[in-house]
This record gives C-alpha cells, sequence and structure tokens, in this order.
C-alpha cells in the first residue's frame, strides 16, 4: 500500500498570499498534479494539518476545490491554523469525520489502518491530547492486529527545533524521552504492527524527501511538501 503525506498547506482565500508572500494555492496545485502522475498512484493521500491559514469557511471551499482533481481519496486533520467546526463543515460530506467533538478517526477500509489525532487547541500554536483524546486513542489497543499509521500535527516529542518545541505539546502521558526512539510515541500497547507517527508542523524540510536530495520518507509513504514532487518508496510488505 502506498500512502502520500502533504502537510502545512496553509491555503488562503483566493487571490491573497501566505505571509504576503506564497502562493500556496499555486503550491498545492502542482502538488496534486506530482501526485496524479505517479505511477503506480498512491491509494490515498493524508494531510497533516495547517490546511488553510486563518480557519475560515471561503478558505476552506478553496481548499477543497484545490484538492477535487486528486485521483485517489483524501483524508484530513487538524493544525493550529485550523478552525475545527468550519473544517467539519468543509468535510463532514465525505463520511469519515465524526460530526461532534474532537476530529479523530479510524480508516479501516485499507490494508493499514489510518488512526488520526486531532490535537488543535484553538487560540494556540502547541497542541494537546487531553485526557478524553488520549482516552479515546487508548480503546483502539483492542483493534484487529493491523499495520496503524497514526497522523497528528504536533510532533510528541523534542524535535529539537527551537521554534517547535517552544509551543509545546500536552500530552505527556503519550510523550516519550528526547533520546527514545521516535517511532515508538504514542502506539496502543497491545499492536505488533504499528508504523510511525506521521506529522505536520515543521518547516524545516529534514522529514521530508525532495527533488533536492533531502531525507527519504519512510517505506510506503510518498511525500509532497509545498508543491516539491517526491519519489514513491516502495509498498508496504
Amino acid at each position: 500500500m502506498l500512502v502520500a503525506h502533504i502537510t502545512d498547506t496553509h491555503i488562503t482565500t483566493p487571490g491573497n498570499l501566505f505571509y504576503g508572500v506564497v502562493d500556496t494555492a499555486v503550491c498545492l496545485t502542482r502538488a496534486v498534479a506530482a501526485l496524479n502522475c505517479l505511477d503506480p498512484l498512491p491509494d490515498l493521500t493524508v494531510i497533516t494539518g495547517d490546511l488553510v491559514d486563518g480557519g475560515t469557511p471561503d478558505e476552506y471551499a478553496h481548499l477543497r476545490s484545490l484538492l477535487r482533481p486528486l485521483r485517489m481519496p483524501v483524508f484530513v486533520i487538524p493544525g493550529n491554523h485550523d478552525a475545527r467546526e468550519p473544517m467539519r463543515q468543509a468535510f463532514v460530506s465525505d463520511g469519515y469525520l465524526p460530526r461532534q467533538d474532537f476530529l479523530n478517526y479510524v480508516i479501516e477500509d485499507h490494508a493499514l489502518r489510518i488512526v488520526a489525532l486531532d490535537t488543535l487547541v484553538p487560540g494556540k500554536v502547541g497542541g494537546a491530547l487531553c485526557e478524553k483524546r488520549l482516552h479515546w486513542y487508548s480503546t483502539l489497543a483492542a483493534a484487529p492486529d493491523k499495520p496503524t499509521l497514526v497522523l497528528m500535527h504536533h510532533p510528541p516529542f523534542v524535535t529539537g527545533v527551537d521554534q517547535m518545541d517552544q509551543h509545546g505539546f500536552d500530552g505527556r502521558a503519550a510523550r516519550p524521552a528526547p533520546s527514545a526512539d521516535r517511532t515508538n510515541s504514542l502506539r496502543p500497547s497491545s499492536s505488533r504492527n504499528r508504523k510511525p507517527v506521521r506529522r505536520g508542523h515543521r518547516r524545516n524540510g529534514s522529514e521530508h524527501c525532495s527533488s533536492t536530495g533531502a531525507r527519504s520518507p519512510p517505506r510506503g509513504v510518498a511525500e509532497l511538501r509545498h508543491g516539491a514532487a517526491l519519489l514513491p518508496a516502495p509498498p508496504l510488505v
């Protein structure tokens, strides 16, 4: 199974630039075109937060129009720039987002189980997994023994990037020590077939394989960032 990963798209309303400089709509259009040209085509695409810049319904409408040409299903989670209710209304018709409360969900329809975690704290840059969200996640330990990919916007560990770490992640019951294997974060204790957490928020590019020769993504994941076309990895086994 091949999963494409896009993050931090920061779509604005038509005609506006991100920070007055970047045309994020053009970047996402290029990313969508690059994904559609991949052979084999990814089975699905995940977008891990900061979908839009201001959390407005008009921005989400613009985002939906830009994603419409994708030739595979797309699943999204919120980041700190998103707004939960406008985002819910924009994507609820796709059938996978809950109609109330946090935007946590599980996709079981593929060979790889997708577990999406909502780390949004309105008005804050940092993220959190409160007791309620962690309890929801803990119930997944009883799920069938199946490979699982966890999606979240905020890294549940110290990244070493001061700009990210200073805002913090409030969910320390699920947070390993800085020296721990980062792929062990937030895993249900009974699952033997777990996959690394995929997240957004970091912007230094160190987690992304790009045409400029950056680090390769995990097996089975093809990533796109700010319109850069990335090479697909071998399928999961």
